[in-house]
Order: C-alpha cells, then sequence, then structure tokens
C-alpha cells in the first residue's frame, strides 16, 4: 500500500499547519515527504491527508515542487466554485462523508484530482457547515450546532474589535498622544477604570480574564503587569503612586461622607489642653503618608 503512494503529491499536517509535498520513495514502514518547506518528513501512512498523482510524473523533488504549485494554484481557483452550504443542504447531518463520497455526489468531474483537490481545500478551509473528523471525514453540522458557531463566531469577532480598540489606546498612552489634557470618551475612561481595579485586585479583579486575555498576560500578575498599568495611569493623567497603592489594597478608603468630615474638623479645631491623655497601657500607632 506504500508503494501506491510513491511520486504521488500530497497534503499532511504538521503542527495542525496543513503542508504540501511530494512522496519521493519509502523507508521502513513511513514514506519519505519533500515538503515545499522544510526538511524531508518520514510519515506514517495515515499521516497522510489527501494524495493524488499526476499523468506526468516528476524526475526530482524541484520538478515536483514547480508542478505542486502550479497544481495548487488551479485548485485554489476552482475552490470558489465549490458550494459548501448547497452541499450542506443535500445530506444527512447524522452520517459521515468522506472526499470521495462528497466528490462522486457534488463534482461534475469526479476523478479530475485538481477539482477533487480543491474541494478538500474548500472544507478545510470552511469548517462552519461540516465537522471535521480526526478520521478525515465530514458531518454536516445539525440546526443547532450551526445557532451555538454563529454564537461564538459573533464573540470572537466582538473580542477582535475590543482587542484592536484597546491595543491603539495603548498606542496612544505610549506615544503621549493621550495625555493628562486629552479629552477622553465614556469608554475610555470606562477602561481606565477597570485597569484601576486591576491594578488593585489583581488576578481578583471581575475585568482580569478579559483584559489578560486580551493582554496575553497568562494567568499570573505580577510586578511587571503592575508597572505596565501604574505607567499607563500615570501617562493618562492619572498617576497612581506605590504607598496609594498599599493603602487601597489595604482597603482603605479615600473618600468619606459629610458627617465624617465635619467630625475630623471638630477634632482638629479642639486644642489639646481640652483632651484626654492617653495612658500608656493602651496600644496606639500612628499613619504616616
Amino acid at each position: 500500500m506504500l508503494e501506491s503512494l510513491v511520486s504521488n503529491y500530497c497534503v499532511f499536517f504538521r503542527d495542525s499547519q496543513m503542508e504540501f509535498g511530494w512522496i519521493e520513495g519509502t523507508q521502513k514502514n513511513k514514506v519519505i515527504v519533500v515538503p515545499i518547506n522544510g526538511k524531508n518528513q518520514f510519515l506514517a501512512e495515515n499521516r497522510i491527508a489527501f494524495s493524488w498523482k499526476d499523468k506526468k510524473l516528476p524526475l526530482n523533488s524541484t520538478m515536483a515542487h514547480k508542478a505542486l504549485e502550479i497544481q495548487l494554484n488551479e485548485a485554489k481557483k476552482f475552490m470558489e466554485d465549490c458550494e459548501i452550504q448547497i452541499m450542506h443542504s443535500l445530506l444527512d447531518e447524522i452520517r459521515e462523508y468522506s472526499i470521495d463520497e462528497l466528490a462522486d455526489n457534488f463534482l461534475e468531474n469526479p476523478q479530475n484530482t485538481i477539482h477533487r483537490l480543491g474541494l478538500f481545500l474548500s472544507l478545510r478551509k470552511n469548517s462552519f457547515w461540516f465537522k471535521h473528523n480526526r478520521n478525515l471525514t465530514y458531518t454536516p453540522r445539525t440546526k443547532k450546532e450551526l445557532e451555538l458557531i454563529k454564537v461564538q463566531l459573533s464573540r470572537q469577532k466582538d473580542f477582535q474589535e475590543y482587542s484592536e480598540k484597546i491595543f491603539q489606546w495603548i498606542k496612544l498612552l505610549e506615544s503621549g498622544a493621550w495625555n493628562s489634557e486629552t479629552e477622553i470618551s465614556y469608554e475610555q475612561k470606562n477602561w481606565l477604570d477597570q485597569l484601576f481595579n486591576l491594578l488593585i485586585e489583581g488576578t481578583n479583579s471581575k475585568y482580569w480574564k478579559e483584559i489578560s486575555s486580551v493582554l496575553d498576560w497568562g494567568s499570573s500578575f505580577g510586578i511587571g503587569e503592575e508597572r505596565t498599568i501604574m505607567r499607563w495611569l500615570s501617562n493618562s493623567g492619572k498617576p497612581v503612586s506605590w504607598s496609594r497603592l498599599i493603602l487601597l489594597r489595604a482597603n482603605v478608603h479615600e473618600h468619606f461622607g459629610k458627617n465624617i468630615s465635619k467630625e475630623v474638623e471638630t477634632i482638629l479645631k479642639t486644642p489639646l489642653k481640652k483632651t484626654k491623655e492617653v495612658k500608656f497601657e493602651i496600644p496606639t500607632f500612628t499613619i504616616l503618608l
């Protein structure tokens, strides 16, 4: 069976990326694939996702790669004619279909290797209408699955737009184009408030998951992240000192009600001679700001 793959063009996956090559020969129980890019690959037969043979056999890998690039360009043009949505509407949702079955049912010339390759590439590019199974078959998605994917795609689009906006704001802050004199929108103010909350609460902040995902900060909030946020807040005209940050993390109030303010004023106006001395056995402390 392996010998039948020799001198075939093929599609294989490396690190989840689809790659193309020419099968030069076999070695033990594996085929030798010469990819368009990179070193030769020694692959088991089940690692070959799709293969085909041209009428004109190349004499070497250089000739094979030139012919392969031409065939790939032709297949990519044919991809535009593959009406995947119509295929989905005409098939049963509960069964798997191979490339051979789909080609026989929907291609005018199913024996045309370029058209079959175009169908394969079209299915791999579009995972909305069909599920990609591990055995390289394809199952039409149910209505429920399609609705769920639409929601997911909508969220991904919103997240992408949000991320682009955030990075644009960061660029403005880092360049000095956004400073204390800049008029900002409600959305920008809200983002600064989120950064402020994140600076205080770290990974416990309700904004941690979203902001860390955008900024790719991993699972920890350390000194590097602290300094970054403090720099952005400072550049925006809302600086936070380290001493103030310590008090905020200790849940010390920055703002007090009118009654408390009046009591403080009364205490400040009271002459020391009218106050009582505190006995030495009573613990006391002083807060320095």
